[in-house]
Parts: C-alpha cells; structure tokens; sequence
C-alpha cells in the first residue's frame, strides 16, 4: 500500500454482507430479532412461522415482478436490449439503451418489492422492542461463533489502510447499523451508514444514517436498492468534500452485487467476487460494456478491477515512509511454512497485489546476498589453503598472526 498522489485524500468505501462477509447476514440478524423475541415471551413457531411467511411473500413478489413485463408489440424480446425495454415500457417511455440498461440495474422497478417487505417486517413486530445494544451485541456473537465470517484479508487490510490515514466507511442496504458495528468488532470505520430499527415500532428506516439531519428530498427513507446506495454515496461524498477542501477526495468503492453497480460507475474500485461470473461482473461487462481485469492484470488508469479477497492487497514488501519491509506471506516462505514467496506489482495508490514472483527490490537483495555469501565462500577457502602451507612453526605462527589478522579485517569491513 503506496502512498497517495500529494494533495489527494484517498477513502474506502466498503459494501458490507457478500464483501466484508463472505455470506449476506440478513438472515443471522433475523435470527437474532426472533431469539429476541421469543426469550420476551412470544410463541417460537410463531415467530418462525411469520418470519417464512416474510420471506416467501418476498420471493413472490419478484417473481411477479419479472414476469408482468411484456413487449410493446407483443412479441417475445429476443436481445438483451429488447428484453429490457419490454420490462420497462409500461412504466417509463425510454429508448436509448444506456438508458433502458441503467434504469434496470438501479434497482428503481422494483424498489416497491424491497418497501413492501420491510412494512410486513414491522407488521409482524419481528425488531419491535429490539434496542441497539441488543444488536450491537448480536452482532459480536454472530462473529465470535463464526456464524458470520469476515472475508479473508480483509482485517489486515484494515489496519495497513489506517497505518495509511486512510478514512473508511461503510455503504450498506443492511437493516441495522449497529448489527454491523458489532461484526466489524475492532475494525472501527470513519462512519457506517446504513439502515436502523426502530425500537418503538420496529420499523427500518435510513432516516439516522448520519448523525446531522439531511435537507430533505436528497436523502432516501430507506436503503434498499442500487440507486439508493449512489445517492447516499454523493451524500457522503459532499460531506467530506467539506472536510478536506484544499484536497482532491478520491473514493474507491468496493462490492459483490448488482445493489452496488451504480456506485461502481459513479466512483469505480473493487468488485469483490468468488468467482469471474458473478452476477455484477456480468451485469458491467455485457450489459454496460465496462472492462473489469482481476485485479493482477490491471493496469493504472482503469476504472474498475476484480479480486475473490482481500488477501490480493495484502502488501508484499510494503513502503512505509522510507522504509521496506517484508510481508507476512514472504516471511512465511523464509520460514518454511508456506511454499510460494511473494512478489510484488504497483496497480494504483492504494495497493499492491500479490504474483508469484520477487519484486526488484527483493530480487535485487537476493541477488546482493547470493554474491556476498559466494565472496565469503571464496576468502575463507583462501584463508584455508594458506594455513595448509607447509612452514617452519616460527614462520607458521607469523603466518597465523597474519591470516587472523586478515580475516578480522574481512569479517569487520
């Protein structure tokens, strides 16, 4: 992890479930509101039951909403932009296919899906009562019983960005903040921004998301969907544009899901991906027509970069200042634990990213070393064969005096 460009201010924006996690945990912190629930005296089965109604009526409603577009014509769309403006002719009149394309990943068709969802959530009462501490704490459970796991790397990331000065933050369509708060444990970010329960009526809403009132009209009631996420992210863009004006503010974003696509195009950065055809790499290659390389073939200047985890970043012989140390994957090697060295490769201001071969600054030292053991090697045969002569023992010990004196003078210089 390099240092910034003089008078830039770098921050990090990060998704929370599918890229700080390894696993959406919406269901570990339904999980945690029916515990709740029940220990105050509510019927389990009822509880669950009323959780799965939630959920299926959910699912439905998708489904639904797929399946009641139809083309203009009454043809069946063929293209990939045919099948989009089938799905959006009878609501919005658009044409151009950036447009159509656009339209449909924000996630705006279909945000009323996502509202009715949570309104039966406060219905059925599933967060009322639930205080914030109670999540803050479910939330540290989850992640000591490793019911919700932290994507490899990503806590030695953390602590390299903050050695940095790096602010972090995190954009998330999570249903509660302090659920998050509580899994990211000691990572503790600039800010979290996010929805929150209600605690009177168990509503969800993002209306608490920053501490300072937000003027209104520019600010989602709740964080649902794609565009959601990119107007809170202007927000906050503008926010801490406030804080460093004498500053370029340089967000990079990171994500897993087509909830995160229109940050990607409004900032670019990483999207966070087991495999090479998720969804979102999908979605950007074929259907918005970005170049999105794993991060070990990106070049400086591209705009966006796949990586399956944090450990990619994992500095390999990071400068600090004016100083180079080594990674811990390359110590590992030197110690016989591990079977690869690591290497290094610059891909922009933040990071490094790990290939399997020796930076030239290590190269160059392995190099040096090598030479040095063999001259050493070479000057003590030398000194050897010298004190193999056959000479008087009054000559030897001249001879002794002189060697130890030459090889102290070697050993020494």
């Amino acid at each position: 992890m390099g240092d910034p460009p003089q008078g830039v201010a770098v921050e990090l924006i990060f998704d929370f479930d599918g890229t700080i996690t390894t696993e959406d945990t919406i269901a570990s912190l339904a999980n945690a509101a029916m515990a709740f629930q029940v220990d105050r005296g509510s019927s389990r089965s009822e509880i669950t039951s009323a959780w799965k109604t939630i959920q299926q009526s959910y699912a439905q409603d998708l489904t639904d909403h797929h399946e009641t577009y139809v083309a203009p014509d009454g043809k069946p769309p063929e293209t990939p932009a045919e099948i989009a403006m089938a799905r959006l002719w009878p609501i919005r009149h658009i044409e151009e296919p950036i447009q159509i394309m656009m339209d449909r990943v924000s996630g705006r068709q279909r945000r009323h899906i996502e509202l009715a969802s949570l309104a039966r959530i406060k219905d059925e009462g599933l967060f009322q009562g639930i205080w914030p501490d109670y999540l803050f704490s479910a939330g540290q459970q989850d992640r000591l019983h490793s019911r919700v796991r932290i994507r490899e790397g990503f806590e030695s990331f953390f602590k390299q960005a903050r050695q940095q000065d790096h602010d972090m933050h995190v954009l998330s369509v999570n249903w509660s903040a302090d659920y998050i708060k509580g899994v990211l444990g000691n990572c503790d970010m600039t800010s979290v921004i996010a929805n929150k329960v209600n605690q009177e009526d168990g509503s969800i809403s993002a209306s608490g998301a920053f501490e300072e009132p937000v003027e209104g009209g520019l600010w989602p009631d709740v964080l649902t969907v794609a565009n959601d996420k990119v107007v809170a992210l202007r927000n906050l863009y503008w926010r801490r544009k406030l804080l460093v004006p004498d500053k370029e503010l340089l967000f990079i974003y990171f994500g897993d899901s087509t909830t995160d696509v229109e940050c990607f195009v409004e900032v670019g950065g990483v999207i966070i991906s087991d495999n090479e055809d998720s969804g979102l790499l999908r979605m950007l290659r074929q259907e918005l027509d970005y170049h999105v390389p794993h991060v070990s073939v990106w070049k400086e200047g591209g705009f966006t970069c796949w990586a399956r985890d944090f450990v990619v970043f994992q500095c390999n012989h990071s400068s600090f200042g004016r100083m180079t140390r080594k990674c811990f994957l390359q110590l590992a090697f030197e110690n016989g634990e591990c079977g690869s060295p690591c290497g290094k490769r610059d891909i922009n201001p933040i990071q490094s990213v790990k290939v399997h071969v020796l930076c030239h600054g290590c190269l160059a030292k392995v190099t040096d070393q090598v030479h040095k053991i063999a001259v050493i090697k070479q000057k003590i045969a030398e000194a050897k064969a010298k004190l193999n002569i056959d000479v008087d023992d009054d000559e030897k010990e001249g001879l002794d005096n002189e060697t130890i004196g030459s090889r102290d003078g070697f050993f020494f210089a």
